[in-house]
């Protein structure tokens, strides 16, 4: 009977147990699940409306600035309150102005909050008189931390255009905007147009600027320097169909030009704004996309110091003529992350794409990502992106367009790898890469002095990862050292590092197209 007795309690205790474990995996799962997800917002009856241009992340809190369709006329400011656990809408406020457009497109264009604890906001303002005639103004929108409007400021008249693309809250808590315009007080057909705000919204100074006579001088960001500098990122070009360079420009802090530099060639030229983010260190990133002499497009970083010039520069290849990387800022680990869209040169399908970078740019990983869109028209975009500190992972919004439900702000949510859900398991509605972070390059030893053995795991197991590999050892500035081919099985190659100065290299596993699968760093000693 004893024995019996305590077999049942052995029983139920072992059930117990084990109903425990579920409940604990279950719980566990659903929390991983429920810190990512993949959701749109828009108002369906309307159609081609929605559009996610910029994401803020602050107090745990997620906030999304995009434009929707004004029922009355043209487009309206709307700023919604999302969930980080699952994406829901905790609230939406929408700026409505009878106007015949009002175009938030002026991407990732709001700032804060700072010291200042007030949000800033830069658009492009179209109105009309009452012969229907369009004046294009430029509006500064001032934010308190809730949202709600404080200050509100239209640049521009009825002869030119003043269009304004972003605005940052300076750190004398006063305000800066920049765009362009075709005003005739400059030499260019466009030219660049910086104003400065008080804290009530009045206008202090304002520069038009151009650089070159007859050009085309549009800029869409700005970044502060410790001295109080101002530094507008943009594109310049001669002619409206000649090939664009990208162009930064610094003014000093009452609106003086100063200095600018341009890039790229007649080998490489822009087919994307310079788009710039202040760095922790007081210098700043600066992101676009180039375009070869063959057709093929290039993601382009540079890290910039206060004087233009680049500490580092990467030229990163998309594999496709269709790629643009809309926006990069510094993560806590003092890397990167960016994303953008590339276009699928075969189906001409349109991806949101998330790259990380380390501190010289190097890429770590790099993900596609669409909407559950099964319709003819596939078109996934994404503006901006913000790391979310509680758990790692990354924001991004943008939009979404297809055949049945029209256009609609998108916003992902994603771990600290880029993963929907850990291991990047692909959902059901959802297309991602292989989950390459999960190759294991090992490097020994690592210091190494006159060579260094290197294991290369088998790679033939998805022809996705690509056919041809090499192993490429670059030094911080991004310089190639060495270069060896390597085969898609699994191998154990010797790294010949003699002669090499001592000091930190990165080894990285890439593919024929120069996609990095693999980075590793590596010591010389």
């Amino acid at each position: 009977v004893y024995a019996e007795y305590i077999s049942n309690r052995l029983y139920w205790y072992i059930q117990m147990k084990n109903v425990i474990t579920i409940v604990i995996l279950l719980a566990l799962g659903f929390n991983s699940f429920s810190q990512t997800w993949n959701r749109d917002y828009g108002n369906y009856n309307i159609g081609w409306a929605d559009i996610g241009a910029n994401i803020e992340y602050f107090n745990d809190s997620i906030y999304m600035l995009y434009s929707d369709q004004n029922p009355n006329a043209g487009r309206r400011l709307n700023i919604a309150n999302l969930s980080s656990a699952d994406g829901d809408v905790i609230w939406n406020k929408t700026y409505a102005i009878d106007s015949v457009g009002m175009n938030v497109g002026a991407w990732n264009s709001a700032d804060g909050p700072n010291d200042s604890g007030k949000f800033v906001l830069a658009q492009h303002f179209e109105t009309a008189d009452e012969e229907l005639n369009e004046f294009d103004l430029g509006q500064l929108v001032v934010f308190d931390q809730n949202f709600d409007t404080l200050v509100t400021s239209l640049k521009g008249d009825s002869l030119d255009r003043y269009i304004f693309h972003q605005a940052k809250v300076l750190s004398d808590n006063n305000f800066i905007a920049v765009g362009w315009t075709d005003a005739s007080l400059s030499i260019g057909t466009t030219n660049t147009l910086v104003v400065k705000y008080n804290q009530n919204g009045e206008e202090l100074w304002a520069s038009i600027h151009s650089v070159f006579a007859n050009y085309y001088n549009e800029v869409l960001s700005i970044v502060e320097l410790g001295n109080g500098n101002i530094v507008t990122g943009g594109f310049t070009r001669d002619n409206i169909d000649d090939p664009e360079f990208q162009i930064l420009t610094m003014f000093d802090s009452e609106g003086n030009y100063l200095n600018h530099r341009l890039f790229g060639d007649q080998e490489w030229h822009a087919i994307g704004w310079a788009r710039l983010d202040p760095l922790s260190d007081g210098s700043f990133i600066m992101t676009s996309t180039v375009e070869a002499e063959n057709g093929d497009d290039y993601h382009y970083i540079s890290k910039i110091d206060s004087n233009l010039n680049s500490v580092w520069e990467q030229y990163h290849y998309s594999g496709t003529s269709g790629a643009s990387l809309r926006q990069i800022k510094e993560t806590e680990d003092g890397g990167f992350i960016g994303v953008g869209i590339w276009i699928d040169p075969t189906t001409a399908y349109r991806y949101g794409i998330f790259l990380k970078f380390d501190e010289t740019g190097q890429i770590l990983w790099e993900r596609k990502y669409q909407h559950a869109n099964e319709g003819n028209f596939q078109w996934n975009h994404l503006y901006d992106v913000v790391e979310v500190l509680n758990n790692g992972g990354f924001v991004a919004c943008g939009e979404r367009n297809e055949t049945d439900t029209g256009q609609n702000a998108w916003v992902i949510k994603v771990d600290s790898m880029g993963c929907l859900i850990p291991g990047c398991d692909t959902l059901t509605s959802v297309t991602e890469l292989e989950h390459i972070d999960q190759l294991n390059v090992l490097v020994y030893p690592n210091p190494a002095s006159e060579q260094a053995f290197v294991k290369v795991p088998n790679l033939s197991f998805s022809d996705r990862l690509g056919t041809n590999f090499f192993l490429k050892l670059y030094d911080l500035q991004g310089k190639l050292i060495r270069s060896t081919s390597v085969s898609r099985f699994e191998a154990t190659y010797i790294l010949d590092i003699n002669g090499i100065q001592r000091g930190m290299y990165s080894l990285t596993l890439e593919n024929e197209t120069g996609t990095p699968l693999v980075t590793k760093k590596m010591v010389v000693e």
